[in-house]
């Protein structure tokens, strides 16, 4: 993969008094923690590079969010000419905790004297949190456990190579968390201190991973280094030593080395594991010493493992690897793209697709989640080919962030956020060619239509995705999904007309007057009706004024156009121009136009201070049994969230959780029965404006419905609650729509007589209280068997397990029972057969 060439980090040349705190010289851990009562232990590296000694104090102050004084402590030192010194100081204090969730940081400031004379003042920001694993429930992050929803990533973006602008960083870690990715893992090095900055402040755990592996000074020196500067990063959770040392990983001379590195480690940082990336060997080598089981694909081998050594915590350091390539539906060798469908690929015989690795890992507690091969595309490993091809195609987004299909997989399964994703696009060329439609989503089931007609309705596991085989026609094609029978979401896709006009999407439409500020713009090419054409790959030229294009991507693994240009060809109706602030504040127009296409302009403003974030959007809200679920879409330049609500629509609005880092939250303080109306604000340079109101009703769901058939009956049943009162509803189809079939009963089982053999039927209970009815509960199901045609004779022959049954329904025969002894000569279950005379000739 490409790892970058020149200088494409911060260079700073630091200039201090002689007496001095060291670089990278502090080091602030929680060294105990009751509920909100922390112990914060500070340890300070003075470095005295005069030629006299160096009488003094070392203040320690700690601010919290708001620039308000938590703490102080001094102690006095005594430093010789031309040595350091490290103090311990010991603070203890009632402290918000950084978290996922609330990613709260502290501000330390360290104030060196000589004589009385201020001679260095130096900043840590940290955050006050607890990292703990356990070998049967994974990772814990101040005692609460969080099951590790990760993305492996490499450095580099369209446009600008590996010398990323800091403002690229959050954009990056913005889109990872509008996913539901909660981990970040760099592959394979250590991370710019910026992304890490970006982590700290956004709510993401980093595994932060080490380059080299050896014992000599040059790798030690690195990864001391390294250790040294990113410790006082809250969102770094563990340390990776290492990735895939095939001719290491497994023998003495590695696992030797392994040790050296990892005792290295725990001496400069002892309240983190450390963990290296395996692909084998796991047992031996590595194994035998490190903290941390790293898992590298082949999900075949972790049972085995775990089974051998239950005792041994685990990682999925690197868990899938699926190809897929944004906008395209076809395995294409010769340009050089993969099917964006969830399958595994032959090229990637070690990968496994997302609906593989993640029931996988998310039945298995104790391999505390994973990590998967990549978030965003990058340059190089074009696998499964080669030129002219020249990106991966591992990325759940593309190369400019832009997602692919899989994005949403993730998304419905990690995040609250109500999901129904549809692919492909509908823009085919060939009339009746059938095409492969496939819905992820996280509601109950899915209907689908076809200009208008339903193609019918199916179950939706999260873990997995339906599918439909249609004849295309061109027109809408359109996703219901639904939950407990009622319809909640909503996916609409149009066959497009012909390109017809661009569109500019800036992320920021107010970046600062710093020079350094970028805004990341979406350049979208529209039909006449302003839906964007997927199948588009018009070039457009960019004119820009008051600014500066940094650089230009599309996203397309195969092109070879030029990052740094004023043009580019938009991919499957994509594009990405990033756009530079110039150092004056004012007012930066970019242009965009193309042959044939209505041109465009858009205005962003570099100001000198930014705003405060807009207000969030995708704000939705969920009720369910005593709860609501509100979720949002991530606000750039935002860092953490306020929910409020009221009872009354347009408020006024009382506040019930405030800077929230995720893009989700659980109201579980409210009434069954009752509206409640919430507005989300987002804070950033101060508290946004309120979002769009949304409301939801939570409501009770009926428990443990069941339906058997029962002397050519069905026995419904359900588990109640005294005094309540229930309706009892049927359909012929699953999902409903349904009738009642027993109103405002208050028993909790009912026997329907009115049913026929080979009909299936539906039930759904429902709570009735004072006028107002509960959501339907899950849906049950049963089916009185058909009579076997009277030729025929069921049995069981032989010693079964259990008394078997068999019936005939529209031309088919069900038959079940447990049987024994079928590998031999005396089959034993039970068996449906019908009396052939011995005259007939049975061939």
């Amino acid at each position: 993969f490409y790892e970058g060439a020149g200088i494409y980090r911060h260079v700073w040349l630091t200039a201090a008094n002689p007496i001095h705190v060291a670089e990278w010289g502090t080091y602030v851990t929680t060294t105990s923690l009751v509920g909100s009562n922390a112990t914060i232990t500070v340890q300070t590296d003075v470095t005295n590079q005069s030629a006299q000694a160096a009488s003094g104090s070392l203040t320690s102050t700690i601010f919290d969010a708001s620039s308000n004084l938590v703490a102080t402590v001094a102690s006095a030192f005594n430093v010789p000419a031309n040595h350091n010194l490290v103090t311990t100081q010991t603070i203890t204090m009632v402290a918000n905790l950084w978290s996922l969730q609330t990613p709260y940081l502290y501000h330390l400031v360290f104030t060196v004297t000589n004589q009385n004379v201020v001679a260095d003042v130096y900043h840590t920001p940290f955050g006050v949190r607890t990292v703990s694993f356990d070998p049967t429930n994974g990772v814990f992050i101040n005692g609460q456990h969080v099951e590790i929803q990760g993305m492996c990533n490499h450095q580099d973006h369209a446009g600008v190579g590996s010398a990323l602008p800091d403002r690229l960083q959050y954009f990056r870690i913005e889109k990872l968390k509008q996913m539901g990715v909660n981990a970040y893992r760099t592959s394979h090095n250590l991370p710019t201190a910026e992304l890490l900055d970006a982590c700290d402040q956004l709510g993401m755990l980093v595994l932060d991973e080490n380059r080299r592996i050896g014992t000599n000074a040059e790798p030690l020196g690195e990864l001391g280094r390294q250790i040294r500067r990113d410790r006082n990063h809250p969102s770094v959770f563990a340390w990776s030593l290492g990735n895939e040392e095939n001719n290491l990983q497994g023998n003495s001379t590695g696992a030797s080395i392994m040790q050296v590195m990892q005792n290295l480690v725990h001496s400069m940082d002892s309240t983190r594991q450390c963990t290296v990336a395996m692909n084998g060997s796991w047992g031996s080598g590595f194994s035998t010493v490190i903290d941390v089981q790293g898992f590298n694909y082949n999900l075949g081998g972790m049972d085995g493992f775990h089974s051998s050594y239950p005792t041994q915590i685990c990682i999925g350091t690197e868990t899938a690897s699926t190809v897929t390539t944004r906008g395209i539906y076809t395995n294409d060798t010769s340009a050089g793209y993969c099917a964006a469908y969830d399958i595994q690929n032959s090229g990637v015989g070690w990968g496994s697709p997302a609906e593989v690795w993640w029931p996988y890992y998310y039945s298995r507690p104790w391999s505390s989640g994973g990590f998967v091969w990549t978030g965003f595309d990058y340059r190089g490993e074009p696998t499964p080919y080669g030129w002219p091809c020249i990106n991966s195609h591992f990325g759940i987004m593309d190369m400019c962030g832009f997602p692919k299909d899989l994005f949403y997989y993730y998304q419905a399964n990690w995040t609250p956020k109500p999901v129904l994703h549809l692919l492909p696009h509908w823009n085919w060329s060939t009339p009746g060619q059938i095409i492969n439609v496939w819905a992820y989503g996280n509601c109950q089931s899915v209907e689908l239509f076809l200009n208008g007609q339903s193609r019918g309705r199916q179950t939706l596991n999260v873990q997995s995705h339906v599918a439909w085989n249609l004849p295309y026609a061109a027109g809408t094609l359109q996703a219901i999904g639904y939950n407990y029978g009622v319809p909640v979401i909503t996916n609409t896709m149009v066959t497009t007309g012909v390109p017809a006009a661009i569109a500019l999407i800036p992320d920021r439409s107010t970046i600062l007057a710093d020079g350094r500020d970028v805004s990341v713009v979406t350049v979208a090419v529209l039909d006449a009706q302003g839906n964007i054409v997927p199948t588009a790959s018009n070039t457009v030229t960019f004119a820009v004024s008051g600014g500066t294009i940094l650089g230009v991507g599309n996203g397309n693994p195969s092109s070879h156009e030029a990052d740094k240009a004023s043009q580019r060809a938009v991919f499957n109706g994509l594009a990405q121009v990033i756009v530079q602030s110039t150092n004056q504040p004012g007012s930066i127009t970019l242009t965009a136009t193309s042959t044939g296409l209505t041109s465009t302009n858009v205005t962003i403003t570099e100001a000198a201070t930014l705003p405060a974030p807009v207000p969030p959007t995708g704000v939705a809200a969920v009720a369910g049994n005593a709860q609501v679920t509100v979720s949002w879409d991530v606000v750039p330049d935002a860092t953490t969230y306020n929910v409020s609500r009221s009872t009354t629509s347009g408020g006024p609005y009382t506040n019930i959780v405030s800077n929230l880092g995720g893009l989700g939250y659980t109201d579980s303080r409210v009434s069954n029965f009752t509206t409640y109306y919430y507005v989300v604000t987002a804070n950033g340079n101060g508290a946004g404006e309120n979002s769009a109101e949304v409301s939801a009703t939570p409501t009770a769901i009926v428990p443990g419905v069941t339906a058997v058939v029962t002397n050519n009956q069905i026995f419904v049943s359900w588990i109640g609650s005294p005094g309540t009162t229930y309706n009892l509803k049927r359909s012929y189809v699953t999902g409903g729509p349904y009738t009642m079939l027993a109103a405002a009963t208050t028993g909790t089982n009912f026997s329907d007589t009115n049913v026929v053999s080979c009909q299936s039927y539906y039930y759904v209970v429902t709570i009735t209280n004072a006028g107002n009815e509960s959501l339907n509960s899950a849906e049950a199901s049963a089916e009185l068997p058909g009579a076997l045609p009277p030729q025929f004779t069921s049995a069981d022959i032989g010693v079964v397990g259990l008394p078997g049954s068999a019936s005939f329904c529209g031309g088919q025969f069900t038959i079940s029972g447990s049987g024994a002894d079928i590998w031999n000569n005396a089959d034993a279950f039970q068996f449906v057969y019908a009396y052939v005379p011995i005259s007939t000739n049975c061939d």
